[in-house]
Parts: C-alpha cells; structure tokens; sequence
C-alpha cells in the first residue's frame, strides 16, 4: 500500500537577528568614520592657520573678501568713480553737431578712434538707422582709387544710402590726415599700408522727403565733412 504524504509547507524562514542587525551595525561605521574624517581635516585647518594666520583658513571671513586699498599703490586712497574713469587719452575724439535742414533737425556725431571713424547722421531723434561701412584702397598698379561700400544693419534695398555714404568717404579721403593714418596710406602707428583712411562707420537715418532732395543732400554732406574737420582738429590739439 502507497502511503499518503502530506505536503511540506516551506516557510520563510525570518534571517537570523544577526543578519537584521548588519545594516544598522554598517551605518554607525560609516558616521564613525565621518566624524574621524571630519575631526582630521578640522585638525589640519587648524594647523595651517596656525602656520598661516593671515590666510583665514578654515572660516568665512567677510572681510577678508571684501576689496581692500593697497597703500603700495598709487592712487589708492582715491574715490572709486576715479578709479574706474578711464584715462583722457584712451577716450576716442567725439563731436556732436545740431542743425536744421529742410525745417527739420539734422544731428551729426562723429566719434574718431585709432583704426577707424565712425559718422552718425539722424534726424528720427538719435536713431542711427542704417549702418554702413565705406573702405577707401589706392591701386599701386593702375593709380586707381577704389570705395567698397557694405551695408552692415538696416535696409539694403536703397541705393541713395550708399550714395550718401561713398560721397562722403569720397569728401573725408580728398582731405587725407585721417587718423591713424599717414602719407600715402601708411598706418603712423606700424608703418604698414592701412589705405587711404581707416574705414568709415556711417549711419544714416535720414527722412524720406528730405534725403531725397538734391540741396538737401548737398547740405547734409557739407555738414558732415565741416563736423569732420572740427573733430581732426580736436584731435591734433591733444
């Protein structure tokens, strides 16, 4: 005869206590070498400030970060505006010229720096409107003379702009002297050929009725090349 079995149950057997202990026995271990880890490195700090006590180790020091005046310096006990003023002959020569054409307000700038000039002609308040750029070369080959005008900002589908703008580069390379420049096209500076004038930034926000008008224009490029010449004089009188 079979004898009938009955069927094992397997339990889970629960880990020893032991066993459940071992995480919790893992974590004071780790904290415990934290705290040992932390306690060195504090010594250390500790150390080194005694070693350097002028570098504030170890701790935040406001003061320590906050900007301090050199006596060794010169001009350290002058106001922070002077400080951060920039030197006279670093400042490019800049005029500003008001006038009224055709009833209407015509302001020209003219800022003059080392390696180029930049021209401004507005009468919408200010607005520089459509920015140009005029560079002037001499052919050594054929004695020709060649104007390369490239709109730089703005509209690029009205030519009377660059009309503007080469009579004017036109006009400013006729007077020569610009400045960086010497006889010739050569840089004062390095000797090298620069052209016939650094290039030429021009901005022209001009009204449409206005621009438009031949006397208008005439007066317009007078009164940049006048604005012009005033500016070359300041800048030899420094």
């Amino acid at each position: 005869t079979l004898r009938h079995r009955s069927p094992i149950h397997h339990r889970r057997r629960s880990p020893p206590l032991t066993a459940r202990r071992q995480p919790l026995a893992n974590v004071a271990t780790s904290l415990a070498a934290t705290r040992h880890t932390r306690l060195e490195l504090s010594k250390k700090i500790r150390n080194a400030e005694e070693v350097f006590p002028e570098k504030g180790l170890g701790r935040t020091n406001m003061e320590s970060c906050s900007p301090r005046a050199s006596p060794n310096v010169a001009g350290a006990n002058e106001p922070a505006s002077n400080k951060l003023a920039p030197a006279p002959g670093s400042l490019p020569t800049t005029l500003v010229k008001c006038r009224t054409i055709a009833n209407s307000s015509t302001t020209v700038s003219i800022m003059l720096f080392s390696d180029r000039v930049f021209l401004s002609i507005s009468q919408l308040d200010g607005k520089i409107g459509t920015m140009l750029q005029v560079t002037v070369e001499d052919s050594v080959i054929d004695m020709s003379r060649t104007y390369n005008i490239t709109t730089l900002l703005g509209r690029r589908d009205d030519s009377l702009l660059e009309v503007y703008a080469r009579q004017i580069g036109e006009r400013i390379a006729a007077l020569g002297g610009a400045p960086g420049c010497g006889a010739g096209g050569v840089d004062a500076a390095t000797g090298e050929e620069s052209g016939v004038c650094p290039p030429l930034l021009i901005g022209i926000a001009l009204k449409k009725e206005i621009r438009e008008n031949p006397e208008n224009f005439k007066m317009i490029v007078d009164l940049v090349i006048e604005s012009y010449k005033e500016a070359i004089k300041m800048t030899s009188a420094r």
